[in-house]
């Protein structure tokens, strides 16, 4: 005994649907992305799909379609990253020139010369800059690890876009390799693209400003013979490098940044307050004492509250500056001599 189909339900075992208005019978589609991919032009003019860390498809240099599951294996992990992110993070060079190695004997008999070259190009390049889940290419892993020679790798493969993709937490792969530390990959990436210098991430907080505020005085150093000109960015805050150098104690790079631009010792964030007043709340008495050198008249300049540096030691109750520059831990009851 058979059963009908009424019109408009679903047949389980052939995935097609009866229309209710025609009795005809017709396969179903799958539903729409979530996401839509992004498109990218390439160097040759021809627009690649790249996807957004999940879909797949790509069209190539010349106007085929393919799938990069093919060449590089997504591997469902807690940030959906795939092999290439995996060997970057691990920092295995081996196996990250493997995975783009393999693009090229995969493709062997498609096309042959010239065509073959920029079709491998092509695909090669949208796979270092696929990203999983959290934005992040394999480049951005291997800056933020440290992995040096990962990274020049997939330099040769980064497009500009890739460079410059910001992950969820508003770092690219120059920025988070500054605020690591990782100073010979900030050379190699300023070297590649001085421009990357100016990056700015959440809260408009600039590369050298991480790196001050971490204690980097390597990095900070690259970046001040680079281009110093960032400088004269500051946080949304109104802080800049110095502000925060100075509040985490970080001698040396108050040295450098002064060295660089005196007249920073001056500048006020959006509470009217200099590094002098951010020195005080620290414990650091050498970078006050190198504070006041540079500008003698900040122990007398008040914040938009009327509270000069002292007031703010002494509230604080981090440290006591008097006028000749005398200045006594009160939290750790040691007392430190910084008389100019």
């Amino acid at each position: 005994m058979g059963f009908g189909i009424k019109p408009g339900m679903r047949d389980l075992e052939t995935g097609l649907r009866l229309s209710s208005s025609t009795n005809c019978l017709y396969e179903l589609q799958p539903p729409p992305s979530p996401t839509t991919p992004t498109l990218v032009l390439s160097n040759s003019g021809k627009t690649l799909l790249v996807s957004n860390s999940s879909k797949s498809l790509v069209l190539s240099n010349s106007g085929k379609r393919f799938d990069k599951k093919k060449y590089v294996k997504q591997v469902t992990g807690r940030h959906n990253d795939t092999e290439l992110h995996l060997a970057a993070q691990r920092g295995d060079l081996t196996a990250v020139r493997q995975i783009l190695g393999e693009i090229d004997a995969q493709m062997v008999g498609t096309l042959s010369g010239a065509d073959f070259d920029a079709e491998v190009a092509e695909i090669r390049s949208a796979i270092v800059n696929e990203v999983n889940e959290l934005g992040e290419t394999a480049l951005f892993t291997a800056a933020e690890k440290g992995h040096l020679a990962i990274v020049k790798e997939l330099l040769q493969y980064s497009t500009k876009e890739g460079m410059t993709m910001k992950n969820r937490s508003g770092f690219d792969p120059f920025h988070i390799a500054a605020s690591q530390g990782h100073e010979a990959i900030v050379q190699v990436l300023l070297e590649h693209d001085p421009g990357l210098s100016k990056t700015v991430g959440q809260s408009n907080a600039t590369p050298i400003i991480s790196a001050a505020t971490r204690g980097h005085i390597g990095v900070v150093n690259v970046l001040l013979s680079t281009d110093s000109s960032s400088l004269e960015i500051s946080r949304s805050n109104g802080k800049n490098a110095l502000h925060l150098a100075a509040r985490q104690g970080h001698v040396e790079i108050v040295k450098a940044l002064l060295r660089k631009d005196p007249q920073l010792a001056r500048r006020n964030d959006k509470k009217g307050q200099t590094a002098l007043h951010m020195a005080v709340k620290g414990t650091s008495c050498e970078v006050v004492k190198l504070l006041l050198k540079a500008d003698p008249a900040l122990v007398m300049l008040p914040d938009r509250f009327g509270n000069t540096a002292l007031h703010i030691a002494t509230r604080k109750r981090r440290a006591e500056v008097s006028i000749d520059c005398q200045c006594i831990s009160i939290t750790s009851g040691h007392k430190c001599e910084c008389i100019v």
